[in-house]
């Protein structure tokens, strides 16, 4: 019993590196447009 809730909790910060990572891409890419736009102004 114990083993499988350990494999569920690797599943779930499996599941929640993978979210984090995912919006830290996308902030950054909304960051550099946006210092872009100020740049080009």
């Amino acid at each position: 019993v114990r083993s499988e809730k350990g494999k569920n909790n690797q599943n779930y910060n499996d599941y929640a590196t993978q979210i984090k990572n995912l919006y830290s891409e996308k902030s950054k890419t909304l960051i550099d447009a946006y210092n872009n736009s100020i740049k080009t102004q």
